[in-house]
């Protein structure tokens, strides 16, 4: 798995605008990010994160067939660079069989980290205000590209 996954990371560093520019990134309290985000925010320990992450690789590793979410972790992982996102994309792949590997690293990872760098944060929409809009539109919207045919049927 390491050797299909290390083009897919050599590509990831030498893309120009990871990482995101000063305006984009939340302002934090202070440097160790471990000050409030927004006047309703709880910050989290280091453990709490710890365990976040350690939680979202474990049940990457449980049930590694569901790829929509694999990708849906490496879409996460761009967007915010949160380590139980970071996890659940890197270990997720573990126990997938060759076939599905290929296609996770050759086409599904690719669309997730390009859309994840193209869309603005996806956290900061109101999806309760747009139930009656159509995928598509919201798509559209975000500059996110329909998925590959793999993951069609399951968008």
């Amino acid at each position: 798995m390491a050797t299909l996954l290390r083009p897919v990371l050599r590509r990831l560093c030498g893309l120009p605008g990871l990482q995101r520019p000063a305006a984009e990134m939340p302002l934090r309290a202070r440097s160790d990010g471990a000050g409030p985000l927004y006047s309703h925010h709880l910050p989290t320990s280091p453990l709490q994160k710890g365990l976040l992450a350690a939680g979202s690789a474990a049940m990457a590793l449980y049930n590694p067939y569901r790829h929509g979410e694999i990708v849906v972790k490496w879409f996460e992982a761009v967007q915010t660079g949160l380590p139980m996102c970071i996890l659940g994309a890197f270990f997720g792949p573990i126990r997938l069989g060759a076939q599905s590997l290929q296609v996770l690293v050759s086409e599904l990872i690719p669309w997730a980290v390009q859309n994840g760098r193209r869309a603005p944060c996806v956290l900061n929409l109101y999806y309760e205000r747009r139930w009656e809009q159509s995928l598509r539109a919201l798509r559209e919207e975000l500059g996110i590209t329909a998925p590959p045919m793999h993951v069609q049927g399951l968008a």
